[in-house]
């Protein structure tokens, strides 16, 4: 079942940064991420309520949970802030794969965390991953467009990085609550961090003349969220980060077709490439 949700799960986060790459062109990085955390909010009241009046809920938390809570409300925050300014300085197909790094972060954080230790199937992995951001690097003659998707690359890594801090506390907050309460209440922490946004009259129409994309993209951030969380439960946090890392190719995919981004193929093997790196990485760290 978790292999199952990590499947589901890529599938709802390629939709995801499609449709934040749509409101990349007329929102910028606050207002896009203010709202992919305030319009997911409604989604899960309506799923708590739900499930508490099926018995599926109880509302129960473990004692460290609001701890865990404020912390992975900040990386989120700072991941979701990066990811959406990086997706106004590039192509979703060229970023992509740099967003999708993340798993080798954990492969780096995950020593502090659980005590693992990287296997030589995780080096061969990491070297894959690293040739195929290279695949992808612009070239030298390229200008203007060079520079603006150098800063998309470089704040993409920095997402990454942070998604990776979010996936770590993610399994440890899914031991001291359930998937739904757990994102709810990260979700609803980092919505208040952002909520200045909402002083902006600027910003505030953006959000009200966009309010069906937003709408459609708070739908998908609870879907992929209840996802990630759930196979947490059940997997651990390197496996989980690397199936969910199919999304790559849907998106180079999408970007293709529904944007027409260029150099389809090069990035369709860097995708490929990516996604090979990465699962070796997880069979690597768990070898032993």
């Amino acid at each position: 079942m978790g292999i199952i949700a990590c499947l589901i799960g890529a599938l709802i986060q390629s939709a995801k940064d499609l449709t934040s790459k749509r409101l990349a062109f007329v929102a910028d990085g606050l207002t896009s991420t203010f709202g992919s955390f305030a319009f997911a909010l409604p989604y899960y009241v309506a799923a708590l309520g739900a499930a508490w009046y099926f018995g599926f809920e109880s509302f129960a938390v473990g004692s460290s949970f609001l701890f865990l809570v404020v912390l992975r409300a900040i990386s989120d925050s700072g991941a979701e802030y990066l990811k959406m300014e990086a997706m106004r300085r590039g192509d979703i197909s060229l970023l992509t794969s740099f967003m999708q790094l993340s798993p080798v972060f954990i492969l780096l954080l995950s020593p502090l965390i659980s005590g693992d230790h990287l296997s030589w199937i995780g080096i061969v992995g990491v070297l894959i991953v690293v040739s195929g951001g290279l695949v992808i690097i612009p070239r030298a003659d390229a200008g203007g467009e060079r520079k603006a998707s150098l800063q998309g690359v470089i704040l993409s890594v920095a997402s990454a990085l942070c998604f990776a801090v979010n996936s770590c506390l993610d399994r440890l907050a899914v031991q001291q609550a359930s998937p739904l309460v757990a994102g709810f209440s990260m979700t609803l922490m980092a919505g208040i961090f952002f909520s200045p946004v909402l002083l902006s009259r600027g910003r505030t129409a953006v959000l009200r003349s966009q309010f069906h994309f937003f709408s459609l993209r708070g739908l998908f951030e609870i879907g992929q969220m209840f996802t990630k969380l759930y196979a947490l439960q059940h997997l651990q946090t390197a496996y989980v980060a690397s199936i969910f890392r199919v999304s790559i190719l849907l998106s180079v995919v999408g970007g293709y077709v529904l944007f027409r981004e260029r150099d389809f193929g090069k990035r369709l093997l860097a995708g490929a490439l990516t996604m090979l790196g990465v699962i070796l990485i997880s069979v690597g760290i768990y070898q032993d």
